[in-house]
């Protein structure tokens, strides 16, 4: 059980994480051979979230469109605990994460705010339903639920931030 754990985590996951995980976790070498694989867990996630997507669209199970005002209200809710988001908290967040501001210059943000779900530490402690959670580990702060509807919202909101 422990080496597929440490095999699914070395697989998903960046050098640095994958090293980690193999120290932590005395992986066997088999485990450690999967180190040298490239892998791409925004994009892995982002695919799976486009194929949830389309199924829930196909079933009628998502909404017309994003919705800012939503995203905002979300963010306020859910983000501010560790990030600077917009107007809603300038001098909260933590100091080294960064703000939603500086996150929507970047020229890859629309990737990373629709996959941040599956990016470190966000799966922690964030739930999407019918997607799988890469992480068993027990999440440091609150968990939260949110659908891809949310995803979307946030997303929109983000984008009015870039103005």
């Amino acid at each position: 059980m422990r080496a597929r754990c440490v095999t699914s985590i070395i697989r998903k996951h960046d050098a640095a994480a994958r090293l980690a995980a193999a120290f932590l976790f005395a992986a066997p070498a088999p485990a450690l051979a999967i180190m040298a694989e490239d892998s791409d867990p925004a994009g892995d996630a982002l695919s799976a979230a486009e194929e949830l997507r389309k199924e829930q669209e196909e079933s009628g199970a998502r909404k017309a469109g994003p919705d800012p005002k939503a995203g905002k209200d979300f963010s306020a809710k859910h983000c501010t605990r560790c990030h600077v988001v917009g107007d809603l908290n300038p001098h909260g967040g933590i100091g080294s994460t960064p703000s939603f501001q500086l996150l929507a210059r970047r020229d890859d943000w629309r990737d990373r705010f629709e996959t941040f779900f599956a990016r470190r530490p966000h799966p922690v402690f964030t739930e999407v339903p019918g997607m799988e959670r890469w992480s068993d580990a027990p999440s440091h702060v609150a968990t939260f639920e949110m659908t891809l509807d949310d995803v979307a919202d946030v997303t929109a909101y983000v984008e009015t931030l870039r103005d």
